[in-house]
């Protein structure tokens, strides 16, 4: 299961770099390319995320860093997707 922040406009690499050593909820930011945008999400266990205050920050600082690079669509905290991990690299 991935953990998704969001879409950006930013290409992969310049992403990667932007937010190089941001943690995520569980673990260290993933960029994937999608057609013209870069998914930004990180790996995510089967726990329910609840909104306590260290998970809302960590979220939030997250898009902070997104929304400086480049146009970025954010997703509401607690957005998790089911994926087989091979169609996301």
């Amino acid at each position: 299961m991935i953990y998704i922040y969001g879409l950006s406009a930013a290409d992969k690499d310049t992403l990667s770099v932007a937010l190089d050593g941001v943690q995520g909820l569980q673990g260290p930011l993933q960029v994937a390319p999608v057609g013209p945008w870069s998914l930004l999400y990180s790996d995510h266990d089967d726990q329910e995320i609840l909104p306590k205050r260290r998970l809302l920050l960590t979220h939030t600082r997250v898009l902070e860093k997104s929304f400086r690079w480049a146009r970025f669509y954010p997703r509401d905290l607690g957005s998790l997707l089911w994926i087989w991990r091979r169609s996301v690299r």
